[in-house]
């Protein structure tokens, strides 16, 4: 009983040992696969990246010319000043954004707490081609872009519970009306974004609100190739969670609808969230060249249905953070299934992680408080399991030898006993 018993604690161990490596070598691993490639292109990024037209030749979702509404034609919302450009900066200990009133919308987000591969912060969103907009019925027989219309307001308004809410509007003589309200708090990635409506009857065409979200992915690590075999289309859709790798690009429709979206990259995620769902999606990711320093370059198409009635409000959320499953799961919308623990063939990995490896290594970093000092105890355990499987080993041996023996000795007697019994 006692090998039986070594045997099991050796495994039971090897199995821990086994696993924790692979849960922190993942990356290496897919490093090394791309090896031969990444010494390819450091040669290309020794020059100078020269400024290219990165959505050349690419199909891409373009916003409809807005046509020229005088300011003081009733029933048309009116924008505000002169059509220029107003930024709002809003500080957390996570993150600086910038927000613009052209689209009362986010202009940069940059994380505080981690750096991109030329140590500056860590941006997943930089204006220009980035954007969040939808289409608004802003005058009789006309529509525009909420991305080209600039709203009045803008300013940061501090809460007593800490968070920062900024509200852009526009608005007509009739009574018309949408609203913006972002609210932003400390410790906290996930950005609230209310949309709401007043005479949405007359703002959107047939209760349906159609969203344009563009996202570049920029490059955060030093080998781009690496991290476009991590980059992901992740949703949550009818049936579940889904996702779909870059490869070569993405061209994916979902006409259930989705109740979020996200652009996942190596360690960083934007998500889009509607608490109520989107009615449909589809989305198209292309790979530009890696002289761009761009991973992707995402579209995004999404609808929502609203209710019939004059006044409505959309219960949007926005996340720009790390692909952190800790964070990520408190958030109750299961954005942690992004978190790549196990896919495709390797998918049962995802549970044993889940369920053995990472619930060890928290105990392990509640009880020691060090991963130092966890990796240390890795090692010990490693030297300790060598030894019990030496010993179960040796005590296997040596049992084999004496039924050898045993069996050795009985084949040497048994001519002998025949021998007697005649």
């Amino acid at each position: 009983m006692q090998f039986d018993r070594n045997s099991v604690i050796g495994f039971v161990l090897l199995a821990f040992l086994f696993f924790g490596y692979f849960y922190f070598t993942r990356q290496a691993q897919i490093e090394l696969e791309a090896q031969q490639k990444r010494v390819r292109d450091s040669i290309a990024r020794i020059a100078p990246a020269p400024k290219q037209d990165t959505l050349a030749g690419m199909p891409r979702v373009t916003s409809t010319d807005t046509p020229a509404v005088a300011r003081v034609q009733p029933g048309a919302l009116l924008q505000s000043g002169d059509g220029e450009e107003r930024l709002t900066t809003v500080e957390t200990d996570l993150f600086s954004m910038t927000f613009t009133n052209k689209g009362g919308q986010p202009r940069t987000v940059r994380l505080k707490n981690y750096r991109s591969w030329d140590s500056s912060l860590v941006t997943l969103v930089d204006g220009g081609y980035d954007r969040v907009s939808y289409q608004v019925n802003v005058a009789p027989n006309a529509t525009a872009s909420s991305a080209d219309l600039f709203f009045s307001g803008g300013e940061a308004v501090k809460n007593p519970d800490g968070s920062q809410t900024v509200t852009y509007s526009l608005a007509d003589s009739s009574g018309r009306s949408v609203t913006h309200r972002y609210t932003v708090r400390p410790g906290d990635y996930m950005i609230d974004w209310s949309l709401l409506a007043d005479g949405a009857d007359r703002l959107f065409t047939k209760n349906v609100i159609g969203f344009l979200w563009q996202v570049e992915s920029r490059q955060h690590e030093n080998d781009i190739q690496s991290e476009k075999l991590e980059t992901q289309v992740g949703l949550m859709g009818k049936e579940g969670f889904d996702y779909f790798t870059l490869g070569s690009g993405i061209n994916e429709k979902f006409d259930d609808g989705v109740k979020w979206i996200g652009l996942k990259q190596k360690f960083f995620n934007s998500t889009l969230i509607n608490r109520n769902g989107f009615s449909y999606a589809d989305v198209t990711m292309n790979v530009p060249a890696d002289t761009t320093r761009l991973v992707a370059s995402s579209i995004v198409n999404l609808q929502a249905r609203i209710p019939s009635g004059t006044k409505v409000e959309v219960p949007m959320q926005i996340y720009y953070g790390p692909n952190d499953f800790k964070v990520l799961k408190g958030y109750g919308m299961e954005l942690e299934d992004m978190v790549n623990l196990g896919q495709g063939f390797y998918a049962f990995v995802k549970y044993i992680n889940r369920l053995i490896v990472m619930p060890f290594f928290n105990f392990i970093e509640k009880s020691v408080g060090n991963y130092g000092l966890v990796i240390a105890l890795l090692c010990r355990g490693h030297v300790l399991l060598e030894g019990v499987l030496r010993r179960a080993l040796r005590g296997g041996a040596n049992d084999d030898a004496r039924t050898l023996r045993h069996d050795a000795l009985e084949d040497r007697l048994q001519p002998a006993a025949l021998g007697v019994g005649e």
